[in-house]
């Protein structure tokens, strides 16, 4: 195997110290002549040399690496964030590190304890539960973006979505199609958007809200746990027996679960029932029927966010808008009355 070249092979080669072709490789204001710059560029190119990009880094603290932390790849809502991240960061100069917490809080601390010792200059994380403690990160200058704005976080920035706007735009929905009691079907509530969600539902439809929570949020590789959970739950619903006309899943690979359990049980959506989704992943318009739900731009979400924490790295003023949920109904929601009611 060829042994990669050394900056102290560069040196040998072209006759100088390697405290020279250090400080030439550095670039860091420090004169070398223009003949030993020739010569070092000589030698590094015969050799074909690579300088340690990470060792200079850690030496001087200029990482362009932003660690993003999301609980899983398998949604695809997180894949169209990522390309917004990377898009943005990229036209910066910066790169992205990426970690799948697998909705594992533990792991989720071991990547962000990992980042910090790889001294990346900051973090974009879509955190697997609320109530991380960011204060010892933060009080040793990491810059922490929270893909949801997160009040429980003294010290890291996040993205403004109002999901209980959101959660009412859904309710409101079904109302109008005279839906008199629904279910919402969400992993649990410990995140402030489920959380928020579930307030907007409840604002429209107070005690006429079925609140079905899966406590089992487990991500590992043999299924996808948010489109299953959702098979699972609306199978349990429409069992119980109780009087339900309409499903709000917390996303749109969980709404896409619930339509796949009530067509197995030989039911229609939405003839029986009713289900909308949350996020406008480009599942809910692919699937039959398409599924109505809460456009929540993933790619824009990407973009604000990697600006957010390039921003604050750069000791920038902080600059962003407030993204709105928008209401996109599809094929999936209709009028009450069908033979399950």
């Amino acid at each position: 195997m060829h042994k990669r070249a050394t900056i102290t092979d560069v040196a040998e080669k072209a006759g100088f110290s390697v405290a020279t072709v250090s400080r030439f490789f550095a670039d860091n204001g420090y004169p070398v002549s223009s003949d030993a710059s020739k010569k070092i560029e000589k030698a590094a190119r015969e050799l074909d040399y690579t300088p340690n990009i990470v060792g200079r880094m850690l030496k001087t603290n200029s990482s362009r690496d932003i660690g993003v932390i999301i609980p899983t790849i398998r949604n695809p809502f997180y894949p169209d964030v990522l390309l917004g991240i990377e898009k943005s960061a990229a036209s910066r100069g910066y790169q992205i590190l990426l970690c799948n917490s697998m909705r594992d809080r533990e792991t989720e601390i071991k990547y962000i304890n990992s980042l910090y010792q790889k001294q990346v200059r900051g973090i974009i994380l879509a955190s697997a539960q609320n109530n991380l403690s960011y204060e010892n990160l933060a009080g040793k200058g990491m810059h922490i973006v929270n893909l949801e704005s997160d009040d429980s976080c003294g010290f890291c920035s996040g993205i403004d979505f109002d999901y209980r706007l959101g959660g009412r735009l859904l309710a409101g929905h079904l109302k109008d199609m005279n839906h008199e009691r629904i279910a919402f079907i969400t992993s649990p509530l410990t995140k402030k958007s489920r959380q928020d969600i579930l307030e907007g539902i409840r604002s429209i439809y107070k005690d006429r809200v079925l609140t079905v929570i899966d406590n089992r949020e487990t991500e590992d590789e043999t299924g996808i746990y948010e489109y299953q959970m959702g098979m699972r739950m609306a199978g349990d619903i429409l069992k119980s027996g109780k009087s339900i006309t309409g499903i709000i899943a917390v996303n749109d690979m969980t709404g896409a679960g619930v339509i796949k359990g009530i067509m197995d049980l030989g039911l229609d959506v939405p003839g029986d029932i009713s289900v909308a989704g949350f996020d406008n992943i480009d599942l809910s318009s692919m699937i039959s029927p398409s599924l109505t739900t809460i456009d929540q731009p993933g790619f824009e979400t990407g973009k604000l966010a990697a600006n957010m924490i390039i921003d604050l790295i750069e000791g920038n003023e902080i600059k962003y808008d407030r993204l709105e949920p928008r209401l996109i109904i599809r094929a999936s929601t209709g009028k009450a009355g069908g033979k399950y009611d």
